[in-house]
Protein backbone atom coordinates (compact mmCIF):
# COMPACT_ATOMS: atom_id res chain seq x y z
CA UNK A 1 0.00 0.00 0.00
CA UNK A 2 1.76 3.17 -1.13
CA UNK A 3 1.69 6.39 1.41
CA UNK A 4 -1.49 8.63 0.57
CA UNK A 5 -1.59 12.15 2.39
CA UNK A 6 -5.42 11.83 2.75
CA UNK A 7 -4.72 8.43 4.25
CA UNK A 8 -1.93 9.62 6.76
CA UNK A 9 -4.10 12.28 8.20
CA UNK A 10 -6.69 9.47 9.02
CA UNK A 11 -4.91 7.72 10.27
CA UNK A 12 -2.87 10.70 12.23
CA UNK A 13 -6.23 11.71 14.09
CA UNK A 14 -6.99 8.03 15.15
CA UNK A 15 -6.92 7.66 19.20
CA UNK A 16 -6.96 3.48 19.55
CA UNK A 17 -8.81 2.42 22.12
CA UNK A 18 -6.86 0.36 24.17
CA UNK A 19 -7.52 -3.28 26.35
CA UNK A 20 -8.96 -2.21 29.34
CA UNK A 21 -11.76 0.20 27.45
CA UNK A 22 -12.56 -2.56 24.77
CA UNK A 23 -12.71 -5.52 28.17
CA UNK A 24 -15.15 -3.10 30.09
CA UNK A 25 -17.45 -2.81 26.93
CA UNK A 26 -17.25 -6.21 26.22
CA UNK A 27 -18.74 -6.88 29.70
CA UNK A 28 -21.26 -4.56 29.53
CA UNK A 29 -22.14 -6.52 26.30
CA UNK A 30 -21.87 -10.06 27.70
CA UNK A 31 -24.39 -9.68 30.89
CA UNK A 32 -27.27 -9.08 29.12
CA UNK A 33 -26.62 -11.91 26.42
CA UNK A 34 -25.54 -13.98 29.42
CA UNK A 35 -28.65 -13.54 31.36
CA UNK A 36 -30.92 -14.11 28.33
CA UNK A 37 -29.15 -17.37 27.77
CA UNK A 38 -29.58 -18.60 30.89
CA UNK A 39 -33.10 -17.64 31.23
CA UNK A 40 -33.74 -19.50 27.29
CA UNK A 41 -31.71 -22.80 28.96
CA UNK A 42 -33.40 -22.65 32.45
CA UNK A 43 -36.44 -22.50 31.23
CA UNK A 44 -37.14 -23.62 27.73
CA UNK A 45 -34.05 -26.40 27.65
CA UNK A 46 -34.65 -28.23 30.64
CA UNK A 47 -31.21 -27.03 31.72
CA UNK A 48 -32.91 -26.49 35.47
CA UNK A 49 -33.72 -30.13 35.96
CA UNK A 50 -30.30 -30.90 34.85
CA UNK A 51 -28.89 -28.21 37.43
CA UNK A 52 -30.79 -29.71 40.38
CA UNK A 53 -29.57 -33.31 39.93
CA UNK A 54 -26.11 -32.57 39.78
CA UNK A 55 -26.31 -30.46 42.94
CA UNK A 56 -27.90 -33.30 44.30
CA UNK A 57 -25.69 -36.23 42.71
CA UNK A 58 -23.75 -38.50 44.70
CA UNK A 59 -19.86 -38.36 43.99
CA UNK A 60 -19.92 -41.59 42.02
CA UNK A 61 -22.55 -40.71 39.53
CA UNK A 62 -20.72 -39.75 36.49
CA UNK A 63 -23.37 -39.39 34.12
CA UNK A 64 -24.93 -36.20 35.72
CA UNK A 65 -21.76 -34.69 35.96
CA UNK A 66 -21.38 -35.43 31.99
CA UNK A 67 -25.07 -34.36 31.76
CA UNK A 68 -24.45 -31.26 33.46
CA UNK A 69 -21.19 -30.63 31.34
CA UNK A 70 -22.83 -31.27 28.08
CA UNK A 71 -26.10 -28.91 29.07
CA UNK A 72 -23.30 -25.67 30.05
CA UNK A 73 -21.32 -26.48 26.40
CA UNK A 74 -24.44 -26.06 24.81
CA UNK A 75 -25.39 -22.87 26.82
CA UNK A 76 -21.89 -21.46 26.25
CA UNK A 77 -21.96 -21.87 22.35
CA UNK A 78 -25.19 -20.55 22.25
CA UNK A 79 -24.26 -16.81 24.21
CA UNK A 80 -20.84 -17.09 21.89
CA UNK A 81 -23.44 -17.60 18.63
CA UNK A 82 -25.58 -14.83 19.98
CA UNK A 83 -22.96 -12.68 20.89
CA UNK A 84 -20.77 -12.70 17.76
CA UNK A 85 -23.91 -12.27 15.67
CA UNK A 86 -24.98 -9.20 17.97
CA UNK A 87 -21.91 -7.95 17.15
CA UNK A 88 -22.14 -8.17 14.02
CA UNK A 89 -25.42 -6.32 13.44
CA UNK A 90 -24.02 -3.50 15.72
CA UNK A 91 -20.34 -3.27 14.24
CA UNK A 92 -21.78 -3.18 10.47
CA UNK A 93 -24.53 -0.56 11.29
CA UNK A 94 -24.81 3.11 11.52
CA UNK A 95 -23.73 2.66 15.31
CA UNK A 96 -20.33 1.33 14.43
CA UNK A 97 -20.07 -0.43 17.54
CA UNK A 98 -22.29 -2.32 19.96
CA UNK A 99 -24.27 -0.85 22.98
CA UNK A 100 -21.15 -1.40 25.08
CA UNK A 101 -18.45 0.28 22.58
CA UNK A 102 -20.92 3.31 22.92
CA UNK A 103 -20.94 3.32 26.40
CA UNK A 104 -17.73 3.49 26.13
CA UNK A 105 -16.92 6.09 24.05
CA UNK A 106 -15.50 3.99 21.27
CA UNK A 107 -16.37 2.32 17.75
CA UNK A 108 -14.86 -0.23 14.98
CA UNK A 109 -13.77 1.19 11.52
CA UNK A 110 -11.23 0.01 8.94
CA UNK A 111 -7.60 0.46 8.87
CA UNK A 112 -7.64 3.67 6.89
CA UNK A 113 -10.81 5.08 9.04
CA UNK A 114 -13.82 4.27 6.94
CA UNK A 115 -17.10 2.35 8.80
CA UNK A 116 -17.26 -1.08 8.48
CA UNK A 117 -19.70 -2.55 6.21
CA UNK A 118 -22.15 -5.33 7.03
CA UNK A 119 -19.73 -7.68 4.94
CA UNK A 120 -16.45 -6.48 7.16
CA UNK A 121 -18.84 -6.71 10.45
CA UNK A 122 -19.48 -10.38 9.46
CA UNK A 123 -15.38 -11.27 8.81
CA UNK A 124 -13.97 -9.57 11.77
CA UNK A 125 -16.50 -11.20 13.78
CA UNK A 126 -16.13 -14.68 12.09
CA UNK A 127 -12.20 -13.95 13.32
CA UNK A 128 -13.08 -13.42 16.51
CA UNK A 129 -13.11 -17.57 16.75
CA UNK A 130 -9.68 -17.86 16.31
CA UNK A 131 -9.09 -15.10 18.63
CA UNK A 132 -11.22 -17.22 21.25
CA UNK A 133 -10.34 -20.60 19.97
CA UNK A 134 -6.43 -19.40 20.75
CA UNK A 135 -7.60 -19.26 24.45
CA UNK A 136 -8.07 -15.66 24.46
CA UNK A 137 -4.91 -14.94 23.35
CA UNK A 138 -5.67 -13.28 19.89
CA UNK A 139 -7.95 -11.00 22.23
CA UNK A 140 -5.24 -10.54 25.13
CA UNK A 141 -2.61 -9.34 21.93
CA UNK A 142 -4.71 -5.95 22.06
CA UNK A 143 -2.47 -5.01 25.02
CA UNK A 144 1.12 -5.38 22.90
CA UNK A 145 -0.55 -4.29 19.70
CA UNK A 146 0.96 -0.78 18.60
CA UNK A 147 -2.77 0.04 16.98
CA UNK A 148 -4.43 -1.70 20.05
CA UNK A 149 -5.50 -4.34 17.71
CA UNK A 150 -6.13 -8.30 18.89
CA UNK A 151 -5.67 -10.79 15.98
CA UNK A 152 -9.36 -10.60 14.68
CA UNK A 153 -8.45 -6.76 13.82
CA UNK A 154 -5.20 -7.61 12.25
CA UNK A 155 -6.90 -10.15 9.93
CA UNK A 156 -9.47 -8.25 8.58
CA UNK A 157 -8.06 -5.02 8.13
CA UNK A 158 -9.74 -3.63 11.36
CA UNK A 159 -9.14 -1.34 14.57
CA UNK A 160 -11.60 0.11 17.50
CA UNK A 161 -10.88 3.82 18.28
CA UNK A 162 -11.98 6.06 20.26
CA UNK A 163 -15.11 8.24 19.25
CA UNK A 164 -14.37 11.21 17.59
CA UNK A 165 -15.96 14.41 19.71
CA UNK A 166 -17.24 15.48 16.01
CA UNK A 167 -19.01 12.61 14.74
CA UNK A 168 -22.53 12.15 16.08
CA UNK A 169 -23.61 9.66 18.30
CA UNK A 170 -26.41 7.47 16.27
CA UNK A 171 -29.64 8.34 16.83
CA UNK A 172 -31.15 7.59 20.17
CA UNK A 173 -27.60 8.03 21.99
CA UNK A 174 -27.65 11.38 23.66
CA UNK A 175 -24.07 10.79 24.67
CA UNK A 176 -21.30 8.32 25.37
CA UNK A 177 -21.05 7.90 29.09
CA UNK A 178 -16.90 7.94 29.54
CA UNK A 179 -15.97 11.59 27.93
CA UNK A 180 -12.24 11.66 26.84
CA UNK A 181 -9.81 14.09 25.77
CA UNK A 182 -7.99 14.40 22.76
CA UNK A 183 -5.27 12.00 23.47
CA UNK A 184 -4.32 8.63 23.09
CA UNK A 185 -6.07 6.05 25.29
CA UNK A 186 -3.34 4.96 27.71
CA UNK A 187 -5.68 2.26 29.19
CA UNK A 188 -3.63 -0.45 27.87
Amino acid sequence: MSWHPARANVEDRMRYAGFWRRFAAYCIDSIPIKLLVLVVCYNFFGFDAVWERYLTRKPEDIEARLEFLEARNRARDLGIALYLVYCWLAEGSAARGTLGKLIMGIEVRRADGTPLSSVDAARRNGAKLLSFFSLGLGFLWVAWSRKKQGWHDLLTGTVVVLRPADVPNPPGMRATLISDSNRQDKSG
